[in-house]
C-alpha cells in the first residue's frame, strides 16, 4: 500500500534503455559529487518499481505520497548499513523523469540528490 501512488505515477515510465544522471551534494561539502551517468535497461517490472527507477536498491519505503500539478512528493525511509530518511519529489513522462531526494542519517550527516533520466530507446 505504501508505494501504490508512486507506482501509479511511475506507470508512465516506459521500459527500455535509459540514461540516468545523479548529482549529490553532501552536507558540509564544497562541491557536489557528479553528475554520475550510466545507462540501464529497465524491464517492465523495473519500470513499475520506484526502488529500481530511483536507485533505492530495494531498501527504501515510500509513504505520505501526494500529487499536485504533475509533481509527486513523498517521504522515504531507507534501511541498510547507513539508514536514512527524508523527502523527495518526481516529475515524469513516458520518456523522461527528474526528481530530488533530500535524505539525512542524523548527527549532521545528510545529502541532497538530483536524479534525471531519459529513455534512449529499446534495450
Amino acid at each position: 500500500m505504501k508505494t501504490l501512488i508512486l507506482l501509479a505515477a511511475l506507470a508512465q515510465v516506459q521500459p527500455g534503455n535509459w540514461e540516468l544522471s545523479v548529482t549529490t551534494w553532501m552536507a558540509g561539502a564544497d562541491k557536489p559529487v557528479g553528475p554520475l551517468q550510466r545507462t540501464q535497461c529497465f524491464t517492465e517490472a523495473d519500470a513499475r518499481d520506484p526502488n529500481r527507477v530511483l536507485g533505492g536498491g530495494g531498501s527504501c519505503e515510500f509513504s505520505n505520497q501526494r500529487e499536485s500539478g504533475g509533481v509527486l512528493t513523498f517521504d522515504v525511509k531507507c534501511a541498510g548499513p547507513l539508514p536514512m530518511e527524508g523527502t523527495g519529489s518526481i516529475r515524469q513522462s513516458a520518456d523522461a523523469f527528474e526528481g530530488d531526494l533530500d535524505l539525512s542519517a542524523g548527527q549532521g550527516f545528510g545529502m541532497r540528490s538530483k536524479i534525471a533520466g531519459k529513455r534512449l530507446g529499446p534495450c
